[in-house]
């Protein structure tokens, strides 16, 4: 009975955090969607965790295939990030380095938030001996899985800058998750709450580039003509 409701504790708080969040940033129908399909999908994941992550592993657990999955987690270190997001703020493009730093701030918010989660609940990753949760504290932190916050707030970035690209950067967005539950890093639901954190932290960020418009206005004077420069 207790683990029944601290699980409910957990859903009913991770859905609270999401959604006041989800609605700082929705803009959109399909953002409006994407949130309460998400957040009605987790529990069912949750009930389902142990069994999608052991046959998961199962099936990567060759030498090959756990070398497939090794590669793909890699796109989602820390890392790898920076060194990308380096190479694209010193690109002499202004557009891409523009990008750069919309996606970056958008890698620090998410990671932020991602940070706070993990400390929060303390729950053991798939590979550990215990199985729960035990936060606050720092020891345990697969809730939610970091790798996969970092690699969707890039992707929604750059899906939205590069728009021919998005279905990439998605793609191997959601590999990312995909490897760290076939590595037994995460569970399904770590992977998913850790999307839709990544989702909304470049959304909001991308929101707030918008909102940032500079607008001119030109209005005739007793001495030729004015230009007025607003900026929301």
């Amino acid at each position: 009975m207790l683990k029944f409701l601290f699980k409910l504790m957990v859903f009913i708080l991770v859905g609270a955090i999401l959604g006041f969040y989800g609605q700082q940033v929705t803009a959109n129908s399909k953002d409006n969607l994407l949130l309460p399909l998400s957040l009605f999908a987790l529990p069912v994941i949750f009930s389902q965790d142990e069994k999608i992550t052991s046959d998961l592993s199962s099936e990567f657990d060759s030498g090959s295939g756990r070398k497939l999955m090794e590669i793909l987690s890699f796109f989602g270190d820390g890392g790898f990030h920076i060194f990308l997001l380096g190479s694209l703020y010193f690109h002499p493009d202004t557009y891409t380095r523009e990008t750069a730093r919309l996606a970056f701030k958008s890698w620090v918010r998410a990671g932020i938030y991602t940070g706070i989660l993990k400390f929060s609940f303390g729950r053991a990753r798939p590979d550990q001996d215990r199985k729960g949760f035990f936060g606050p504290g720092f020891k345990y932190d697969s809730f939610p899985s970091g790798h996969t916050s970092a690699a969707f707030s890039l992707a929604t970035v750059l899906g939205e800058r590069y728009r021919k690209m998005k279905g990439f950067f998605y793609t191997t967005a959601t590999l990312v998750g995909l490897s760290r539950v076939a590595l037994r890093r995460h569970y399904p639901s770590d992977v998913l709450v850790g999307a839709l954190i990544g989702y909304f932290a470049g959304k909001q960020i991308l929101n707030e580039s918008n909102s940032k418009k500079s607008n001119f206005t030109i209005f005739p004077t007793s001495r030729g003509l004015g230009v007025c420069l607003s900026i929301r």
